[in-house]
């Protein structure tokens, strides 16, 4: 708009023409009849003092002025101004007006504000120490670099201007062509992302990642060629750390059926590794989906122990078994917390099969049973060479016939042959060892002259039997069954051996055992006398056992007590 006013604070106007209306919202009339004041309504009230004293500085110094302020438009929109006017006097050289014109700004105001906020960005890129930043035509010249960029060679900034980009230190003979075909593409208006290794002054290389970013005008045209890069040097050596810890995490675990897997409690997510689970087989997503491969009396440990962990923060481990359709049997479990912000709301775990463990651990405790069993029999066995002795010694005392003591020595004998065969079984583990073929009368009568008969007892030998075992094993089955009938009668006994079908018999005449305890008489600790071991019978099963025989008691077919009979099993064809 041009404009007449008066030079005073409102601006009030004498002429006002042109498009003010376009930019102010308010008409000539309005601003001529000075209905609105330009100085104090139109003008921006943070302004109205700056202008007023601009203006008048400037006619001070000469009758012309420029200034730039904002106005409140008559719809409350801030518009920018741009205003040129000089002084009008008169023939005595008083100020009589101001004359001069005002143009809107704004939108020119706007640009300028964005392209120095562009400016801004680009520097404070540009700048940035851990970039590494150049400007290239695009034809690939340098036009620019910053000082981070320079800090990995040996060269100053004239030197690298004006050079096309493959030129420089930066790049070697392997990498021209990549870059040129990069330049290329990003001349053309193309994104381009590379990573490369460069040369250091140094001697090294470090990794970088960048991206060469095409700069266009107003029409689209590409100007210019930011190429931008950053040092991921370290970054490239841990993931390669990760990656050999990685592997060598695969390597441990796809030996040792174990698995590492971690749960967020807030949300219920799991994951494992390696994936699906080798221990618990398959994919596991949640805390719910690992409990279903739990044996279902064991769950109840394994929530426990979760909620330990969360509550006191302090690691849990819980063995427990799994559902039948999973081949491992037994699964141990580490779990501890993961500490995020002073909180464990994470928990990790380590699970592997220990089912060969639990099986030898088993078969341990078996072992150990049958070693105490073991002992009990052996205690047993000692025990009645040993009463053979004292009775036959006591006899002697008693009588002084020679002939005791002769017996008692021979007693000591057979106790020295049974230590040998003991300690035979103690180290070897069995109870049976070399396998021959035996006259069942023979080993009987060895084996009565270790039982102490001393009351008047008989041994009859009936028929002859022949069976394959070991001596002295079957010695000691013989031993334990004529001692049970002696032991277990009130007077002097009659014991019978002799030959059934695939085996032997022993039958004595003494009191029996009743029917209703014949099942129980070969469990340990089982006995019919006051003050008994019930280990005898016990060394007889083991023996019977272990030479894969039967043994059967029976109401005795010639005398009054009982009878066993030893036999081989039999095995017939279908």
């Amino acid at each position: 708009m041009v404009y007449r006013c008066k030079n005073d604070p409102e601006w009030p106007m004498e002429d006002v023409r042109g498009d003010v209306k376009e930019f102010s919202g308010y008409t000539a009339v309005e601003l001529e009849s000075n209905e609105t004041q330009w100085g104090e309504e139109v003008v921006h009230p943070e302004d109205q003092e700056d202008v007023w004293e601009t203006v008048q500085g400037s006619l001070e110094m000469s009758d012309s002025f420029e200034l730039t302020y904002r106005i409140k438009a008559k719809g409350g929109e801030t518009r920018w101004v741009w205003e040129r006017g000089r002084g009008i006097f008169g023939p005595d050289g008083e100020l009589e007006a101001l004359e001069g014109f005002i143009t809107d700004i704004t939108e020119r105001r706007r640009r300028e504000t964005e392209l120095r906020r562009n400016e801004r960005r680009f520097e404070s890129m540009f700048h940035d120490p851990n970039i590494l930043v150049g400007l290239l035509d695009t034809d690939g010249r340098v036009q620019h670099v910053n000082d981070t960029a320079l800090e990995y060679i040996e060269a100053d900034r004239d030197d690298i201007i004006g050079k096309p980009f493959w030129a420089t230190p930066w790049w070697t003979a392997d990498t021209t062509a990549d870059l040129k075909q990069w330049i290329d593409r990003g001349a053309d208006g193309e994104y381009v992302e590379y990573e490369v290794d460069h040369p250091m002054s140094d001697g090294d290389v470090f990794t970088a990642e960048g991206t060469i970013r095409p700069v266009t005008n107003d029409e689209g045209t590409v100007v210019s060629l930011i190429v931008s890069a950053r040092d991921i040097t370290d970054q490239k050596q841990h993931e390669a750390e990760i990656e050999k810890v990685r592997d060598q995490m695969e390597f441990a675990l796809a030996r040792t059926d174990s698995v590492i897997w971690e749960q967020d409690h807030e949300t219920g997510e799991m994951v494992s590794y390696p994936d699906p689970c080798p221990v618990l087989e398959g994919s596991l997503r949640t805390i719910e989906e690992f409990e279903t491969r739990v044996y279902e009396e064991d769950r109840s440990d394994v929530v426990e122990a979760v909620e330990s962990v969360l509550e006191t923060s302090e690691a849990e481990t819980v063995e427990f078994r799994t559902i039948p359709e999973i081949e491992a049997e037994w699964v141990e479990a580490q779990i501890q917390p993961v500490f995020d912000d002073g909180s464990g709301s994470r928990l990790i775990g380590l699970s592997r099969d220990i089912t060969d463990y639990k099986r030898r651990q088993q078969q341990l405790e078996t072992q150990n049973e049958q070693f105490d069993e073991l002992a009990r029999v052996i205690s047993h066995d000692l025990q009645t060479p040993i009463q053979t002795i004292e009775g036959r010694l006591e006899l002697a005392v008693q009588t002084g016939e020679t002939a005791h003591i002769e017996g008692a020595l021979d007693a000591v004998d057979r106790l020295n042959e049974l230590r040998e065969d003991l300690v035979h079984i103690l180290r070897s583990k069995e109870i049976v060892s070399e396998m021959e073929e035996i006259d069942i009368s023979e080993v009987a009568e060895a084996a009565w002259e270790g039982v102490n008969s001393s009351d008047r007892s008989t041994l009859e030998i009936v028929g002859t039997a022949r069976m394959e075992g070991d001596p002295a094993a079957t010695r000691r089955l013989l031993q334990n069954l004529l001692s049970n009938s002696v032991e277990h009668a009130d007077c002097p006994t009659s014991i019978h051996i002799g030959k059934v079908a695939n085996g032997f018999y022993v039958e004595d005449d003494g009191s029996g055992i009743d029917p209703e305890d014949r099942e129980e008489v070969f469990t340990p600790g089982f006995s019919t006398k006051s003050g008994g071991s019930g280990m005898g019978m016990t060394s007889v099963r083991q023996i019977v056992d272990e030479h894969g025989w039967e043994i059967h008691i029976a109401e005795a077919e010639t005398l009054d007590g009982v009878r066993f009979e030893i036999t081989r099993i039999e095995f017939t064809a279908e």
